[in-house]
């Protein structure tokens, strides 16, 4: 780089008066996209002598010209900390879309309500597109403003649950995650079951658990023990669930407690009472988290494939970014399997 230049960044101006072009032709030229008013030769010129010059684009200031963002994608949530698989997929996220010309960008708000307000705000920038990854039921006005933006030519992925909007979506299937860790106890024998549920008879979680029952002939008021789920990806309400399940004299001999690491927080604490697992009470998760297998009675449990989630996400937005398709909306089902490690037995006794 030239003497004069050092202790400065390089400007599109210094580009254009070095080459005797216009601003604006060397702007359109470094654009990711080929400007069709650029002719190819001198396209190239521009951005050998860019590289040469050492040229870094200021994208904040091009969005404040522009008043848009068109690399800029953003992350719609609740939430983006205190649940550890949305933290590990927003992680996975980041490290994708850095690697392209895209930024990732979080839309959130302190309130349920005020998420359509904060989207509203962020879809003035003009974003190349938006990742919807809100959990449970979204509020009338975001699913309003999300399908204006659709149908006005935007682009929308959501992943992990459906939505009542017009857009792509990874919905994993939480029926099936359920129905497959109760049918894994029934298989083993076990008739008398401890779930950690408070939302029977709704929810998804106890639809697959109801689903697995009655395909048995099962009456699941007989065979079901509830117990309160808490704060479901805790590892003290697993806590709080053995302390519960220590003071029943009838207590279920197999429990399915819907995160690992609150099965995890069952497990120790019952252990410590001097209950053994899977012995005396077999245990299985949901998620199959990293820790599983490393635990002192490893843990059966159904996994999640929160990465395949993530990959399958960024395949349908990879799509609709780069047109390689311009069709209706596409739903992939990402579905569950279980992984039996120490922590389940076939059930002692009559099973009853």
């Amino acid at each position: 780089m030239e003497k004069d230049r050092v202790g400065r960044n390089i400007t599109l101006r210094d580009i254009a008066e070095r080459m005797n072009l216009s601003v604006t032709t060397v702007a359109d030229a470094l654009k990711d996209r080929p400007n069709v008013r650029v002719a190819p030769a001198t396209r190239e010129a521009v951005r050998q002598e860019a590289a040469r010059l050492g040229y870094q684009p200021n994208v904040f200031a091009r969005r404040l010209v522009n008043r848009r963002a068109g690399n800029l994608i953003g992350l719609v949530s609740k939430r983006f900390s205190g649940y550890h698989i949305r933290e590990r997929q927003y992680t996975q996220l980041h490290c994708a879309l850095a690697e392209t010309e895209y930024e990732l960008a979080f839309v959130s708000a302190a309130h349920q309500e005020r998420l359509a307000e904060a989207v509203n705000g962020f879809l003035r920038l003009q974003p190349a597109a938006l990742l919807w990854a809100t959990e449970w039921k979204d509020p009338p006005a975001l699913e309003a403003a999300l399908t204006e933006y659709i149908e006005a030519g935007g682009i929308v992925v959501s992943f992990d649950d459906d939505r009542d909007v017009p857009c792509d979506s990874v919905v994993f299937d939480e029926i099936e995650h359920a129905e497959l860790a109760m049918r894994h106890l029934l298989e083993l024998g076990h008739r008398f079951i401890g779930v950690g549920l408070d939302e029977w008879p709704h929810g998804l979680h106890a639809q697959g658990v109801f689903r697995a029952l009655t395909a048995c002939g099962l009456d699941p008021e007989r065979h079901l023990r509830f117990y309160p789920s808490g704060d479901w990806h805790d590892f003290e309400d697993g806590t709080a669930t053995a302390e519960a399940w220590l003071a029943q004299a009838d207590r279920p001999a197999a429990m399915s407690l819907f995160n690992d690491r609150k099965a995890a927080g069952f497990i120790r604490r019952v252990t410590d009472a001097g209950v053994r697992v899977p012995e005396d009470v077999s245990v299985i998760g949901h998620d199959n988290e990293n820790f599983c297998p490393y635990l002192a009675t490893p843990l059966t449990t159904v996994t999640r494939f929160e990465s395949l989630i993530v990959e399958t996400a960024l395949e349908l937005l990879r799509d609709r970014l780069e047109r390689r398709y311009v069709g209706p909306p596409r739903r992939r089902v990402i579905r569950s399997r279980v992984i039996v490690r120490a922590s389940t037995a076939p059930v002692r006794g009559p099973g009853t």
